[in-house]
């Protein structure tokens, strides 16, 4: 079975240092965009089966990511799991309406990260 592939939009290194080799170790393929500017490349470069989001990254923002794949739907290929620690009253409400599939606030369970990863690869 092919591994399924994750590609992690994070602009916090401790962040990323953490949840790549985590994700690695529960048997996904892993890779890391900085910011949203890099992560819409890499879409179509890595072609993920999921993409972990930040909301508040320099430049390209969760919010304009999702935006993008709104207006190029070509690019929506995978399934969207943001993974914030936005406090923004409707910030969850607005990601989900610009097309995430899925909202969880930081810091994170490990075992709830996990649960609905494979909750949205498997639907």
């Amino acid at each position: 079975m092919d591994k399924k592939r994750i590609l992690l939009v994070e602009d916090d290194e401790d962040v990323s240092d953490f949840l790549k080799p985590f994700l690695a170790d529960n048997d996904y393929e892993m890779d890391v965009a900085i910011d949203g500017r890099s992560g819409l490349k890499k879409l179509g470069e890595f072609q993920p089966d999921l993409v972990i989001l930040d909301l508040m990254m320099p430049g390209v923002d969760g919010f304009e990511f999702l935006k993008s794949l709104q207006a190029k739907p070509e690019l929506k290929t995978a399934k969207i799991l943001v993974v914030t620690a936005v406090q923004k009253v409707g910030g969850a409400e607005e990601a989900l309406r610009l097309g995430a599939d899925g909202y969880l606030m930081k810091p994170v369970d490990n075992d709830l990260l996990l649960e609905k990863i494979k909750d949205l690869l498997s639907s």
